[in-house]
């Protein structure tokens, strides 16, 4: 968190520290509840809610996978600060919004009340819910909230350094975002409603699209080392045999 405001020029202090986190979680909010308001006021959870799942994540790829992409070179280009840039007005949004998505399960099952309260649901909900969210406080623990907001991409770069392969990333390249879909998948089979169930289903199965785009984009940027990185390790899954070796 310090070297993330350190580049987008705010004082390292605690203040600012929660600064951050309350934009970050308005930002979540707005994508989460804004998309949402003609579902609730209609009350109808149904198949519209597949299709507008489909939709969203089709705009987040297309953000992610080319208009992030291009305004990164663009602010690096012509912005003193480019990272302080993309943080206001590309990544807090981007991110929010993906978060959003996966969140979106478990939203709709407190909006509707749709838990269904049966013990093997619970159960295997709820450890889908901790294995997801320890695979993302794995994460977190290698490359911290300021490599996880990008900054490599933008600071780094200039200075040779490489991305972080230790602890799980030595395993699996995209622990966040899996373990955030794992999650997400968890809060959906605690649902009733079997179009909520199918949000978590989603979630899952645009997994391989985000691999694809992520991998293109950061071979893009880090080049043979992030080739050969994506050679030895897997998406989301590790290699048993790595793993008990």
């Amino acid at each position: 968190m310090n070297q993330l405001l350190n580049h987008i020029e705010k004082r390292v202090c605690l203040k600012n520290k929660l600064l951050v986190w309350v934009l970050m979680s308005l930002a979540i909010l707005i994508c989460l509840i804004l998309p949402s308001i003609p579902n609730l006021f209609l009350g109808k959870y149904e198949s519209s809610l597949a299709v507008e799942q489909l939709l969203f994540w089709l705009a987040w790829f297309v953000w992610h996978g080319i208009f992030f992409a291009r305004n990164r070179l663009r602010y690096m280009k012509s912005k003193v600060n480019p990272y302080k840039h993309a943080f206001y007005r590309d990544i807090i949004w981007g991110v929010a919004f993906g978060v959003s998505q996966m969140l979106r399960p478990f939203y709709y099952c407190l909006v509707s009340g749709s838990f269904i309260f049966h013990f093997l649901r619970f159960f295997g909900g709820g450890a889908l819910i901790f294995l997801g969210l320890g695979i993302m406080l794995a994460g977190f623990q290698v490359i911290g909230l300021s490599r996880a907001g990008f900054i490599d991409e933008f600071i780094h770069i200039h200075q040779n350094s490489i991305f972080k392969t230790s602890g799980i990333y030595s395993y699996v390249r995209h622990p966040l975002f899996s373990g955030a879909i794992f999650a997400s998948l968890g809060s959906a089979m605690l649902a009733e409603n079997r179009y909520i169930i199918l949000l978590g289903v989603i979630n899952c199965l645009i997994l391989p699209v985000y691999a694809y785009l992520e991998d293109t984009r950061l071979c893009r940027i880090w080049g043979h080392p992030y080739k050969e990185y994506l050679r030895q390790t897997n998406a989301f899954f590790p290699n048993l045999n790595k793993l008990f070796s």
